[in-house]
């Protein structure tokens, strides 16, 4: 018999107890999660209530309970079969790349993204849930289906111009601030948008949801076999905790949540790699491929996370570096370094002159958004961060019922794993086994603890690059260094802890501890927002949260003894945790929500018989959709201040304070004086004298309102087409 027959008949002898209770319970949970996640979606397709959270008679319950249960059956059933298959793990680890690759191909192919541009519908008058295939589209993700997939389905009608002749009524620079594709040398160092230059908007939308998301879940899941000490199931559920994190996912559109895990991980792997190589070609081939990944982390240009997350992935960097020199001989350590330095440090010169010609090219641009009173050059102390820590215990039900989180369910979006537990647990690991990498990355937390938590003068803070954080931006890097330091931990193993109590007392304990973590998690998540930890909210982070911790806290001979493979345990824990960030954004097909409205087509054909005029529209959701279609829109969102634009009207400066800053722009007609009205930080009011529209070259003002009241003696609105809720009005003078 060969040795593969034997291990399937080892896989097929039968599961342990607890590898059967453990899937039971991930199963109901799951299960429960679906049925719940169910109630929303009929929430709000068809504004009627249903399902368990709705549900206050017992009556009532009986038929989504009864849901649940088949649900359930059916996972676990799913879940034991995967678990016997142990086989199945080594077939996806060998051929994870191909596998990607396919997944990558076909949703681009099929227009599939995660985008929630079906919220179109709302402004433009349009039918719902328009190519809306699975979940909800949200709301609250305006940075992605207000700004930036407008922005990117505009520059395909701009042919990806590196200065747009469309956002800001023109002149401005897409290639850094709120970076878009475009045929720029800045672009070299964004991947993910070259498949919009490739492919044009649909298909380029499709590629730049699904390449990021199957790149981080191959970068985390690398990542993991390094920390993991190369057990698949343990890097297979790091990959199943990030890519589920509400953090992540809630992000996933903007900023560079993925990328900086993509990019940043990328760099530690290319290290690893580099330091290993033995030909020429190789040294040569990761040298190209870290110097050009150091420019793609430096232009994702969010400080905010960038930086301590800096403190992670060097904590990582100094690991591979001190493992590597572990395990090379003293003697071979000079010559390989000196094989490795000349082609990295001519990669990286390269790379860098690259990145610093693109730099110089949007220096413009770059200074305005320093020298802006918003975001402007921002100056943190920390502090604060206390309240902040709460937020994991209710990350795992975001998804559910967004519109219950108060101010902002994206902001308090978090990883869920052991928070502060795990850091704890895995430190504590690594210093009995004197392990580097736990110890540094224990010391990395630890920095971003006392600053987030206590704060530091001022001079230390610029010191340290972390005055260019806001505590609550430290919860991401310190979620992501949980969940890696769980594994790690997990991975170091138990043999050489102390043993002073019997196998049952170190497993009671082990119980109780997990116990009393889920109870914490609830009790907190509960005080936090009850709204979202109801009953059965609290049902499921509660049962996530235990078997995470009883995946990690059991003895090993006490699985030994249950012949349950802990690896497996954790997998079936991660899963619960995986279907609450697969269902944060909808499965959207295409764009047509907004790209076949009557009014993009109307504003798409006005446009192009007059390409030169400029639009107005009442609000950022018109003018978005007027940039869009193609057409130069001075009250796009302003990502970086437009003081030439505005000279028109405002040419002694008096009220530059109002429009220096990243703006949403609301324009609205009045017969007094044009001047503009600071509304929120980011947000202003431009009063606008229709005889003033010529200073700016506007012709055409797209609107809700009926503007035939607002003609002057000088100007008069002309309504030429009607596209559901909206009328277009042309400027004529009289």
């Amino acid at each position: 018999m060969s040795t593969a027959m034997h291990m399937a008949k080892q896989d097929e002898r039968g599961l342990s107890p607890l590898v059967i209770v453990f899937c039971a319970l991930s199963s109901l949970a799951c299960a429960l999660y679906l049925e719940l996640f169910h109630g929303t979606v009929h929430l709000h397709r068809t504004g009627l209530t249903a399902g368990l959270n709705y549900s206050q008679d017992p009556a009532t319950l009986l038929r989504p309970l009864g849901i649940v249960a088949a649900i359930s059956i059916v996972l676990f059933v799913a879940m034991l079969v995967l678990a016997a298959r142990r086989s199945l793990l080594d077939t996806l680890h060998q051929y994870r790349l191909p596998i990607a690759l396919i997944i990558v191909a076909a949703c681009t192919f099929l227009r599939l993204s995660g985008s929630s541009i079906a919220m179109w519908s709302w402004p433009l008058g349009t039918e719902d849930f328009q190519g809306t295939l699975f979940g909800v589209p949200r709301i609250i993700r305006t940075d992605e289906w207000t700004v930036f997939t407008p922005f990117s389905i505009s520059q395909a009608t701009s042919g990806f111009k590196a200065i747009s002749p469309i956002l800001r009524g023109g002149g401005t620079d897409v290639t850094m601030v709120y970076a878009q594709p475009s045929w720029a040398l800045a672009t070299l160092f964004r991947p993910f948008l070259w498949g919009y230059l490739a492919l044009g908007a649909e298909h380029g939308l499709a590629f730049f949801w699904t390449a990021r998301l199957a790149a981080l879940a191959l970068v985390a899941y690398q990542l993991g076999l390094m920390v993991a000490d190369g057990r698949r199931s343990l890097a297979a559920a790091l990959a199943m905790l990030v890519c589920g994190a509400g953090a992540i996912q809630w992000w996933f559109a903007v900023n560079g949540t993925a990328e900086l895990i993509i990019f940043g991980g990328g760099l530690v792997l290319a290290l690893e790699r580099l330091l290993h190589a033995r030909t020429t070609p190789a040294r040569w081939g990761w040298s190209a491929l870290l110097a050009w990944l150091l420019p793609c982390y430096a232009f994702i240009l969010y400080p905010a996370w960038q930086v301590p997350f800096v403190y992670v992935f060097a904590a990582m960097g100094i690991w591979v570096i001190v493992r590597w020199a572990g395990e090379t001989p003293r003697d071979e350590r000079g010559p390989q370094l000196k094989s490795c330095s000349m082609p990295l440090v001519i990669c990286t010169l390269i790379a860098g002159g690259l990145a610093a010609f693109a730099m110089v090219s949007s220096w413009d641009a770059i200074r305005a958004v320093m020298e802006s009173a918003y975001p402007g050059r921002r100056v943190e102390t920390g502090g604060g961060l206390l309240p902040e820590l709460v937020e994991g215990s209710t990350a795992l039900m975001t998804s559910v019922n967004s519109d219950v989180f108060a101010p902002n369910v994206v902001e308090a979006a978090a990883f869920f794993g052991l928070m502060p537990a795990g850091i704890a647990f895995g430190v504590a690991r690594g210093i009995r086994r004197h392990d580097v990498l736990s110890i540094a990355l224990g010391l990395a937390c630890a920095a971003m603890l006392a600053y987030g938590l206590v704060g530091f003068p001022e001079p230390l803070a610029r010191v340290t690059a972390l005055s260019n954080v806001t505590s609550s931006r430290l919860m991401l890097p310190l979620g992501f260094a949980d969940v890696a330091l769980l594994m790690r931990g997990i991975a170091q193993g138990d043999d050489r802890m102390p043993r002073r109590l019997p196998l049952a007392g170190r497993t009671c304990g082990a119980v109780a501890a997990s116990l009393a973590f889920s109870i914490a998690v609830v009790f907190l998540g509960r005080a936090y927002n009850p709204l979202i930890m109801n009953r059965w909210g609290c049902l499921i982070s509660g049962i996530a949260a235990m078997l995470l911790a009883l995946s990690a806290t059991l003895p090993g001979d006490a699985l030994e003894h249950l012949r349950a493979p802990r690896g497996t345990l954790v997998l079936a824990a991660s899963a619960i945790v995986l279907l609450g960030g697969a269902c944060v954004n909808p499965v959207q097909q295409g764009t047509a929500a907004l790209t076949q409205s009557d009014f993009y087509q109307a504003v798409s054909s006005i446009s192009a018989d007059d390409p030169e005029a400029r639009w107005i529209g009442d609000d950022v959701y018109v003018s978005q959709a007027c940039a869009a279609a193609g057409a130069p829109t001075i009250t796009t969102i302003h990502t970086y201040p437009a003081h030439e634009l505005w000279a028109a009207l405002d040419p002694s400066g008096e009220q530059a304070d109002t429009y220096n800053r990243y703006a949403h722009i609301e324009a609205i007609p009045t017969r007094g004086k044009t001047e503009f009205e600071l509304v929120f930080l980011d947000d202003f009011e431009l009063h606008l004298n229709p005889d003033d529209a010529d200073k700016l070259g506007v012709r055409y003002w797209a609107s809700y309102e009926d503007l035939a009241s607002w003609d002057t003696d000088r100007t008069a609105f002309v309504p030429i087409a009607e596209a559901g809720p909206l009328t277009i009005y042309r400027l004529d003078a009289k």
